[in-house]
């Protein structure tokens, strides 16, 4: 995923000054990093209240995404963008992917699971019942 961000660049007397524009691009980017920083913050907390109120619910993902975004009174603008960001905040504490052939998942301590079929959705690892093993 990348991002566009504008800068302006420093015009003295009518010439480029490019240590000046180096800096406020370098400036731009910095602002642009905390809010960014500020926004996964903000998701990872409205993912937690999500499913703190849907104890032992499994949501679909897109669903989880959009009723983030409603949480975070996200603009219609920014709604897709936003949504990608969830969904990608919750691939990345999910349990990732499944060995085939030793069933082992790659991140047994995560927080979210991503179960798929029937009554499939994200939940809460803590909220699953596991079976014993046999």
């Amino acid at each position: 995923m990348s991002e566009t961000i504008t800068v302006n660049l420093v015009v003295v007397n009518g010439v480029l000054d490019q240590a000046a524009s180096i800096v406020a691009a370098e400036s731009a980017i910095v602002r642009r990093a905390a809010e960014m920083n500020e926004e996964g913050s903000r998701i990872g907390d409205a993912v937690a209240e999500l499913f703190a109120e849907s104890k032992g619910a499994s949501i679909a993902l897109p669903v989880v995404a959009s009723l983030v975004c409603n949480r975070l009174n996200v603009p219609h603008q920014a709604f897709s963008t936003v949504s990608e960001r969830v969904m990608e905040f919750v691939r990345a504490n999910a349990q990732g992917t499944v060995d085939k052939a030793t069933k082992a998942e790659q991140r047994p301590d995560s927080t979210y699971l991503i179960v798929k079929g029937a009554n499939g959705g994200v939940c809460v690892r803590a909220d699953r019942t596991v079976k014993a093993a046999q």
